[in-house]
């Protein structure tokens, strides 16, 4: 019976040749989507401003940035908080030096403008797991964490400041808390779980508050489905001195904002959205939010100025800090300048670039050369993912002057992408350097392959 001789060694160098351009495509898709993880980099949140009207300290996806008294932004690398570049953390601001920082193993303060960050060791603060939101007042900054044990549920809620450090406030069995905001001396929780609920009690109360201090008001929202989660938004006084309190809720698997003003003993459903809902901030006299990208004021405090500049925007957040609005549009910070006028209409101008950061000081690094390596790696990785370095360390931005006035006179940002020929961590065509090199590297191996096969 004659044998099967096989494929001819023409076929099996074409079939071998189709596995190792099949394995290269598999091993490029995957460093692909390792290199260029997670969401396009932007920036995410403003902490005050300084006295020539920029925006002070700036929370973007990429890490910590901060104003360095010039036209450029400082970073603050993430692995300074026990963080990789994975990780957008949680972070407030008492005043421009003093912040606290949710990182991975721990919580981080500082009273130097992030440089440098130092780990909280105290017994009683709360796993960075556990904390839910951050908040500041003056003197203080506020936090809640919870302890969630299938249905048993337990929550801290403490503050810590440079003198009086950390200190637990007091603690609530059976109750979770989502979200904190305050207005004048008034400090507001809001929890969910088991049902819906606002505590209210003095900001600058002594520590621990006691259960008398503390009034705790039971919220009736127009809705019978269950409550997921709540957020306090914006809260201002309303008529006779009452709380007006704006909330987002989430149930029946959307977000839902409220507003409510009498202090939380009734609400108002104003609007929802699947995907998100920004704000609201005080705007001409009104209130504005913005609903999975469209525009939604209040329709019973609605701002009294024309709001068509902002209308056909890609909003990622609407925010207000040191009574100034703000909305994030790609790699941007967008200033909303409020007219003295209403008849005079808004004016919105850049005022943030991702290409304004320069680089990371790596002084601000503790823990010696490995600390210093971390964050410059750290900000290679990111500032390359971002177009924001050409060439191993050589930054392109920098120049807040310059012009990305790319399409009609519409200031849209994102133009500056990093393309061209540069070094090993740049971005060429959307596709890291470094799959650039694993290509190159699969090429030449296969051209070796393919010679010794002749």
């Amino acid at each position: 019976m004659p044998t099967n001789p096989g494929p001819t060694r023409p076929a099996a160098r074409v079939a071998a040749t189709a596995s190792l351009i099949a394995a290269t495509s598999l091993l490029l898709f995957f460093a692909d989507t390792a290199l260029t993880h997670g969401p396009a980099p932007s920036p995410l949140r403003v902490f005050g401003v300084t006295d020539g009207g920029e925006p002070d300290i700036v929370t973007t996806s990429m890490g910590l940035t901060w104003h360095d008294g010039g036209e450029g932004y400082t970073y603050g690398c993430p692995s300074q908080w026990g963080s990789s570049e994975l990780t957008t953390p949680l972070v407030e601001v008492m005043d421009r030096d003093t912040l606290m920082v949710v990182g991975a193993d721990a919580l981080y303060t500082s009273t130097s403008r992030a440089c440098p960050l130092a780990a909280l060791n105290d017994p009683e603060a709360p796993a960075p797991s556990r904390v839910t939101d951050l908040h500041a007042v003056p003197g203080r900054i506020w936090g809640v964490a919870n302890e969630i044990s299938g249905d048993d549920l337990r929550n801290q809620t403490w503050a810590w400041s440079p003198t009086e450090g950390f200190q637990t406030a007091f603690w609530m069995d059976d109750r979770k808390l989502d979200s904190i905001l305050d207005l004048g001396d008034t400090l507001l929780l809001a929890g969910a779980r088991p049902e819906p609920v606002l505590i209210t009690f003095p900001s600058d109360a002594a520590l621990p508050v006691e259960e008398s201090q503390r009034r705790v008001t039971p919220l009736s929202l127009p809705t019978a489905a269950p409550i997921e989660r709540l957020s306090l938004r914006h809260v201002e006084e309303g008529e006779g001195g009452a709380l007006r309190i704006w909330m987002v809720g989430t149930w029946a698997s959307e977000l839902h904002l409220v507003r409510s003003d009498d202090g939380g003993l009734t609400w108002t459903e104003l609007g929802s959205a699947v995907a998100a809902i920004h704000g609201p901030v005080p705007l001409c006299g009104g209130a504005l939010a913005v609903a999975d990208g469209a525009l939604l004021p209040d329709p019973e405090h609605a701002p009294s100025c024309s709001l068509e500049p902002l209308e056909s925007r890609m909003f990622a957040c609407l925010r207000e800090s040191a009574g100034e609005v703000y909305f994030c549009e790609l790699r941007q910070l967008k200033h909303v300048v409020q007219p003295q006028d209403p008849a005079d209409g808004l004016t919105v101008e850049t005022w943030y670039r991702l290409e304004q950061i320069t680089g990371p000081d790596t002084s601000c690094a503790i823990g010696g050369e490995s600390a210093t390596q971390a964050c410059e790696q750290d900000w290679l990785h990111e500032a390359a993912e971002a177009g924001l370095v050409t060439d191993f360390g050589e930054s392109s931005g920098g120049d807040a002057g310059a012009s990305d006035d790319a399409f009609g006179g519409e200031d849209v940002g994102g133009e500056d992408s990093g393309g061209g020929e540069s070094g090993g961590c740049s971005l060429i065509a959307g596709r890291s350097g470094a799959s650039g090199w694993f290509l190159i590297t699969a090429m030449i191996a296969l051209g070796r392959w393919r010679r010794a096969g002749r």
